[in-house]
């Protein structure tokens, strides 16, 4: 291969990763929402059905008592496909439903920890997701859950009142975001 061809074959493939480039990003633009991760932009599609890949190991791992390696499969999954709610969700219930359960911890200071993790996740995927109103009705649904219990039985927040409103709250931000059932759980 004599020199001229070989520039020109490495000028046809730089033009060809530079139109590659030049159209996701075109084409990331003009979705809404968040752009989503580097890998979810490079790997489009093919990223959602590897973090569900890595969601069903941190699944497993979880079922086999394997707290670490499950939350480390499930970082990897965000990071993967960060606009997809259902992840954010599903993490953010594991915390909040069974890791601060009475049943499962019995200690009030980290059940709230737990709490807080949920609550965290929840916050930090709203600003990540495609769809918003969804991880804000799914936080106003835990604050009614928290809400709901007997004063005896929450650990957060103080009282039933404060949960009520927090829940409230999220049910209208998710109103706000485009929630069908936002505005009806908020009232």
């Amino acid at each position: 291969m004599s020199a001229r061809t070989r520039i020109a074959y490495v000028a046809a493939w730089a033009a060809v990763i530079a139109l590659f480039v030049w159209s996701s990003r075109a084409l990331a633009e003009r979705q809404s929402g968040p752009r989503g991760s580097l890998a979810e932009r490079l790997l489009g599609p093919i990223a959602r059905f590897a973090a569900d890949i890595q969601w069903v190991r941190s699944d497993s791992a979880l079922r086999h008592g394997q707290a670490a390696l499950a939350y480390a499969r499930a970082e990897s999954a965000l990071r993967l496909a960060p606009s997809d709610s259902g992840g954010w969700i599903f993490l953010a219930h594991h915390f909040l439903y069974e890791r601060a359960s009475l049943l499962r911890e019995p200690d009030p200071s980290v059940r709230r920890q737990w709490i807080r993790a949920g609550l965290d996740l929840l916050a930090r995927g709203e600003e990540r997701v495609r769809d918003p109103a969804e991880i804000a009705f799914c936080r106003g649904v835990a604050c009614a859950y928290f809400g709901s219990l007997d004063d005896a039985d929450r650990i957060w927040p103080a009282s039933r009142r404060a949960a009520w409103e927090l829940a409230a709250e999220a049910f209208e931000r998710s109103s706000e975001l485009g929630h069908a059932l936002g505005a009806e759980a908020g009232a």
